[in-house]
């Protein structure tokens, strides 16, 4: 294991100890790749000393790299590979060249000077040495140096070739990158957005399933290039830390991998690794009604576990704002959250990453909040948190004011029948009294008739006595 200033540590066959190579032994105590040749040397590519090689009884030659165009010396060796073919590469930084190690002379040459500052190099099945700088991939023309690049837009960290010659490309920022070789462009990018824990990413592997296992600088990854699932661990499944190191990662004979990083390093069988289940704790860790905290003057109700299950409040304070957090620590920026308060809103609220709430001028009533969080591998936890609330109306919404109303309305009803009663009376009797009045006048007026009737018959009586005395008369 080479370390950041600590030299190179053995890890012997039972596992038990580590033995260590330092300064002088190694030409820097900071090695920033190794690898192994066909013959059993350790080749080391040190940050300010070169190249270190270690021969299996454990001597030390250390080798500079010298442009031969210029006379300067690249210090900063950052990749150190070895190919199908028996050639030994090194890559160097700041004005570095790719060099070429000359068994014959025993030393290492510039094979390129326009190839400079490569961050990754690998070879693929067909031998065809690719390499990565900070915004391309170079596919290396060995022969006749007429080198093809391939704009990535970001630093090329890591190239992997899988089982299925499939083409892949770590990128630091730009995530992983499925590259087409036959058209020389980018398949596809996968991203946080598809699920990978950081856009960051420092080392491939396969394992025996297929599955890539990518390093990141948050998180390691298990990804399947069928499903195009992502399966993601942090420091609290009992990786070193979430944080990986460029070039620290190697699969054993054993069929181990091993990832390095800040505090070390993870081995593990891959096939002995499962998903993540852990759920975090969804706690509120602020409510504040009014824009006042909650005060003992409110009414509310808290369980067990010191979370509170129901809070009422009056109409002119259903102002509510309220925080909440999921207790993972190692990836707070992974966990999802949505919220749903029943009988106001019409579904769940998605807010992402967001945790934090606001309602505005709730209408009285009962209402169920509802807030959920999904774990750092995106599963959205069955447990919610729960709170009822409810807002009183003002005086005049309330059930006696109801019933004020109600009483009142019917008083009014009342009254206006009694009223319109009584002018029906009312209209009633005038109409009587008008009919009485008008049967009264033909009454009169018919006594009126019959008594001119009579006085008439009387008249001709008298009359017709008269004339029948005026006749006895006349007669006698």
């Amino acid at each position: 294991m080479g370390t950041e200033g600590g030299g190179v540590s053995v890890w012997n066959a039972e596992r038990t100890r580590f033995s260590t190579y330092k300064e002088p032994q190694l030409s820097s105590n900071t090695v920033s790749s190794m690898t192994q040749d066909g013959e059993g040397n350790i080749w080391m590519a040190t940050f300010g000393g070169g190249v270190t090689r270690l021969g299996p009884g454990g001597k030390a030659d250390h080798f500079r790299l010298i442009n031969q165009g210029d006379g300067f010396e690249n210090k900063i060796a950052i990749r150190i590979y070895y190919d199908s073919k028996k050639n030994l590469w090194v890559t160097t930084y700041e004005t570095g060249h790719l060099y070429l190690y000359n068994k014959q002379l025993n030393r290492f040459e510039t094979f390129d000077e326009s190839l400079g500052d490569l961050m990754s190099i690998k070879e693929d099945q067909a031998g065809v040495l690719w390499a990565g700088n900070a915004q391309s991939l170079i596919r290396i023309d060995q022969l006749n140096k007429q080198h093809q690049y391939y704009e990535i837009g970001k630093t090329v960290r890591a190239i992997y070739e899988d089982r299925q010659g499939r083409f892949w490309v770590g990128s630091e920022g730009g995530g992983l990158v499925l590259f087409d070789r036959k058209t020389g462009k980018i398949a596809k990018r996968y991203s946080e957005d598809e699920g990978l824990s950081s856009n960051t990413v420092m080392n491939i592997l396969e394992d025996s399933t297929g599955n890539l296992w990518i390093s990141t600088a948050n998180g390691l990854n298990k990804f399947n290039p069928q499903s195009a699932k992502f399966n993601r661990f942090y420091e609290s499944d009992g990786l070193q830390s979430s944080q990986f190191s460029y070039r620290a990662a190697i699969q054993l004979r054993s069929g181990e991998l091993a990832f390095g990083g800040n505090n070390g390093f993870n081995i593990f069988y891959p096939q002995r690794i499962r998903p993540r289940t852990f759920f975090p704790r969804l706690v509120i860790t602020s409510l504040r009604v009014n824009n006042k905290d909650l005060s003992p003057d409110l009414d509310y109700e808290m369980n067990g576990s010191g979370d509170i299950t129901r809070l009422t409040v009056p109409y002119n304070e259903a102002l509510l704002s309220l925080q909440f957090a999921a207790l993972e620590y190692s990836a707070p920026n992974k966990i999802q959250y949505a919220y749903y308060l029943e009988g106001w809103d019409k579904d769940w609220n998605m807010t992402g990453n967001t945790r934090t709430v606001t309602y505005n001028n709730i209408r009285e009533g009962t209402y169920t909040l509802r807030i959920k969080s999904t774990n750092a591998e995106g599963a959205w936890n069955t447990v919610e948190k729960v709170m009822t609330i409810k807002v009183l109306p003002p005086w005049f919404r309330t059930w006696w004011a109801y019933l004020l109303y109600l009483s009142a309305a019917a008083a009014m009803a009342i009254l206006y029948i009694r009223y319109k009663t009584r002018q029906a009376k009312m209209k009633y009797e005038l109409q009587l009294s008008q009919v009485n009045a008008e049967m009264r006048k033909a009454e009169l007026e018919s006594e009126r008739m019959e008594k001119e009737v009579q006085k008439a018959e009387l008249q001709k009586h008298m009359q017709n006595t008269k004339k029948k005395k005026r006749k006895e008369r006349l007669s006698g």
